[in-house]
Protein backbone atom coordinates (compact mmCIF):
# COMPACT_ATOMS: atom_id res chain seq x y z
CA UNK A 1 0.00 0.00 0.00
CA UNK A 2 2.97 2.28 1.02
CA UNK A 3 3.75 2.25 -2.89
CA UNK A 4 0.72 2.62 -4.30
CA UNK A 5 -0.14 5.61 -2.02
CA UNK A 6 3.62 6.65 -3.79
CA UNK A 7 2.48 6.34 -7.05
CA UNK A 8 -0.32 8.51 -6.37
CA UNK A 9 2.26 11.13 -5.47
CA UNK A 10 4.32 11.61 -8.98
CA UNK A 11 3.08 14.52 -10.57
CA UNK A 12 1.67 15.19 -13.86
CA UNK A 13 0.09 11.43 -14.74
CA UNK A 14 -3.58 10.70 -16.01
CA UNK A 15 -5.77 8.91 -13.92
CA UNK A 16 -5.03 6.32 -16.66
CA UNK A 17 -1.32 5.73 -15.83
CA UNK A 18 -2.25 5.76 -12.20
CA UNK A 19 -4.98 2.89 -12.62
CA UNK A 20 -2.55 1.23 -14.65
CA UNK A 21 0.06 0.99 -12.38
CA UNK A 22 -1.98 0.23 -9.21
CA UNK A 23 -3.36 -2.50 -11.36
CA UNK A 24 -0.30 -4.20 -12.00
CA UNK A 25 0.66 -3.64 -8.42
CA UNK A 26 -2.17 -5.82 -7.79
CA UNK A 27 -2.25 -8.48 -9.89
CA UNK A 28 1.77 -9.03 -8.95
CA UNK A 29 1.09 -9.29 -5.32
CA UNK A 30 -1.69 -11.18 -5.82
CA UNK A 31 -0.69 -13.79 -8.21
CA UNK A 32 2.49 -13.90 -5.85
CA UNK A 33 0.68 -14.41 -2.98
CA UNK A 34 -1.40 -17.26 -4.78
CA UNK A 35 1.39 -19.01 -5.97
CA UNK A 36 3.28 -19.07 -2.18
CA UNK A 37 0.24 -19.82 -0.70
CA UNK A 38 -0.26 -22.74 -2.76
CA UNK A 39 3.39 -24.38 -2.36
CA UNK A 40 2.24 -24.12 1.57
CA UNK A 41 -0.91 -25.93 0.91
CA UNK A 42 0.90 -28.41 -0.43
CA UNK A 43 3.12 -29.59 2.36
CA UNK A 44 1.71 -32.87 4.58
CA UNK A 45 0.10 -31.86 8.01
CA UNK A 46 -1.21 -28.56 7.43
CA UNK A 47 -4.72 -27.98 8.38
CA UNK A 48 -6.90 -27.16 5.49
CA UNK A 49 -9.42 -24.84 7.03
CA UNK A 50 -5.92 -22.92 7.96
CA UNK A 51 -4.81 -22.91 4.60
CA UNK A 52 -8.36 -21.61 3.15
CA UNK A 53 -8.77 -19.07 5.95
CA UNK A 54 -5.39 -17.87 5.00
CA UNK A 55 -5.59 -17.83 1.39
CA UNK A 56 -8.90 -15.84 1.28
CA UNK A 57 -7.85 -13.63 4.21
CA UNK A 58 -5.13 -12.38 2.15
CA UNK A 59 -6.69 -12.50 -1.78
CA UNK A 60 -9.53 -10.48 -0.41
CA UNK A 61 -7.24 -8.21 1.12
CA UNK A 62 -5.91 -8.06 -2.38
CA UNK A 63 -8.91 -8.01 -4.78
CA UNK A 64 -9.95 -4.01 -3.99
CA UNK A 65 -6.68 -3.06 -5.04
CA UNK A 66 -7.17 -4.65 -8.18
CA UNK A 67 -11.22 -3.32 -8.72
CA UNK A 68 -9.27 0.53 -7.56
CA UNK A 69 -6.85 0.17 -10.84
CA UNK A 70 -9.55 -1.13 -13.31
CA UNK A 71 -11.96 1.34 -12.14
CA UNK A 72 -9.54 4.01 -12.07
CA UNK A 73 -8.85 2.95 -16.16
CA UNK A 74 -12.51 3.07 -16.67
CA UNK A 75 -13.25 6.08 -15.16
CA UNK A 76 -16.41 4.65 -13.31
CA UNK A 77 -17.07 2.48 -10.38
CA UNK A 78 -15.59 4.24 -7.65
CA UNK A 79 -11.90 4.84 -8.77
CA UNK A 80 -9.30 5.38 -6.18
CA UNK A 81 -12.00 4.91 -3.36
CA UNK A 82 -11.56 1.02 -3.23
CA UNK A 83 -8.47 1.85 -2.45
CA UNK A 84 -9.49 2.16 1.17
CA UNK A 85 -11.42 -1.24 1.77
CA UNK A 86 -7.95 -2.67 0.64
CA UNK A 87 -6.06 -0.83 3.43
CA UNK A 88 -8.07 -2.00 5.67
CA UNK A 89 -8.80 -5.88 5.05
CA UNK A 90 -4.52 -5.69 4.65
CA UNK A 91 -4.18 -4.31 8.04
CA UNK A 92 -6.49 -7.51 9.18
CA UNK A 93 -4.69 -10.01 7.17
CA UNK A 94 -1.44 -8.14 8.84
CA UNK A 95 -3.33 -8.82 12.21
CA UNK A 96 -4.04 -12.34 12.01
CA UNK A 97 0.06 -12.78 10.82
CA UNK A 98 1.10 -10.64 13.60
CA UNK A 99 -1.22 -13.22 16.07
CA UNK A 100 -0.15 -16.14 14.52
CA UNK A 101 4.01 -15.08 14.88
CA UNK A 102 3.19 -14.09 18.65
CA UNK A 103 0.92 -16.48 19.78
CA UNK A 104 0.40 -19.48 17.92
CA UNK A 105 3.50 -20.87 17.11
CA UNK A 106 4.45 -23.25 19.79
CA UNK A 107 8.11 -23.47 20.77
Amino acid sequence: MIVVASLGLVPGQSASQLGLEILAIGALIYVYLLIIQLKVARHPGQQRSWIVTRILGTQLAMLPLIVAGVSTVAHAGGGLYWLAPGVVLSFGAALIDAWVLMVEIQR
